[in-house]
């Protein structure tokens, strides 16, 4: 088992207010997990403006951050910041900074094969990929695909809106899933800064919005969560043809919940045995069996996060651990996950931390 004393987490956060949020921190927030298995602040550092979704390599000592505005001057829309960490004290130090070829970059996806990052640009529409060095300073060969579409939802789907990137387990193919679209787009990759080829599509049903997306250990299933429906489609992944085709649509919100319908963030544990989504306005974490034949989905209950509008979560190292960021709390509170049976329930821990939407862990 991992030494727990020598665990990092790092907070993405938002630091300039925008219209669905207030935002209340100041940069990336950095703790370190004690020997006691509780997290201790270090510090927060300075980044581009709101630095929400993070993604680490730690082979590196790197930490690459979005920037999800639309206003940055140098670059005429959002942008990305690469960092370093100290591997001893988990102190960042930013050391580079790109555009993210759109607006409101909300998603960054690291491709460690090929050294690049990949980001979702929600509010234009976008995908991005940019090669950067062993030293984490962006180099050229930045390479951008605009999305063309709409969907029924004319609040909300008037036209693309990319929301997450993921590469699939070969890192042969890399998934945007498109809110506006109602799409999750299949892209081949083809070398460190080669183009991305579009390769298929699957199309969700109308008005679902597709945000977030997870692939099963196993590599043959994946699991594409929906913000506007509150649905989750799992997929049979062909990762020859490079397709996805849904088998099941699920809901994750209780049958007699009418409140207000916006999942967030989609993890499976890393035994394969549960899928876990995260759900604003009803605030609770959702808990799923998964079929070990067919990976379907077995509704198993609900757990509130003990805080409002939680965004993304986190699984520990372990395994044993949820971490739930709640956005408009601003608390981050831990579960308990129950080995046997997939279940949370709360351990007591509520991590103090402004507007949290994104956390990463760290191994020292």
């Amino acid at each position: 088992m991992t030494d727990p004393s020598r665990t990092f987490l790092y907070v993405g956060t938002y630091t300039v207010s925008l219209p669905h949020v207030q935002a209340t921190a100041q940069g990336i927030y950095a703790f370190e997990r004690m020997a006691d298995g509780l997290m201790q602040a270090i510090d927060w550092y300075p980044s581009l403006p709101n630095p929400t979704f993070l993604d680490v390599h730690s082979e590196h000592n790197l930490l690459f951050a979005c920037g999800e505005v639309d206003d940055i001057e140098e670059f005429g829309g959002g942008g990305v910041s690469a960092h370093t960490f100290d591997p001893e004290t988990g102190a960042l130090t930013m050391v580079d900074r790109h555009a993210s070829g759109g607006e409101w970059p909300c998603h960054v996806a690291l491709d460690e094969a090929r050294s690049r990052i990949s980001l979702a640009n929600y509010k234009s529409g976008s995908v991005q990929t940019i090669p950067f060095g062993d030293d984490g300073r962006f180099v050229e060969g930045a390479f951008n695909v605009q999305h063309e579409g709409s969907s029924v939802n004319q609040e909300r789907q008037e036209g693309p809106h990319a929301h997450s990137t993921t590469l699939d387990p070969s890192g042969t193919f890399l998934i945007a899933c498109d809110l506006g679209m109602d799409m999750a787009r299949v892209y081949e990759l083809d070398g460190a800064d080669g183009p991305l080829t579009h390769r298929s599509d699957l199309v969700v049903r109308p008005g679902s919005g597709p945000r977030h997306f997870d692939f099963h250990p196993n590599s043959r299933w994946a699991y594409v969560l929906n913000e506007l429906s509150a649905t989750i489609d799992v997929c049979n992944w062909d990762g020859d043809a490079g397709t996805l085709t849904s088998i099941q649509t699920i809901n994750t919100l209780p049958d007699d919940w009418d409140g207000p319908v916006s999942t967030a963030d989609i993890h499976i544990h890393p035994s394969g045995k549960w899928a876990y989504n995260s759900n604003r306005g009803h605030d609770s974490i959702t808990i799923f069996a998964v079929d070990a034949d067919d990976g379907t989905l077995t509704l198993l209950g609900h757990e509130s996060t003990r805080g409002k509008t939680p965004r993304n979560f986190a699984l520990s190292p372990e395994g044993d651990r949820l971490y739930a960021a709640n956005q408009d709390s601003d608390t981050i509170v831990v579960f308990a996950l129950d080995q046997e049976t997939g279940l949370l329930s709360a351990t007591g821990e509520v991590i103090e931390a402004p507007t949290p939407v994104c956390l990463k862990f760290v191994l020292r």
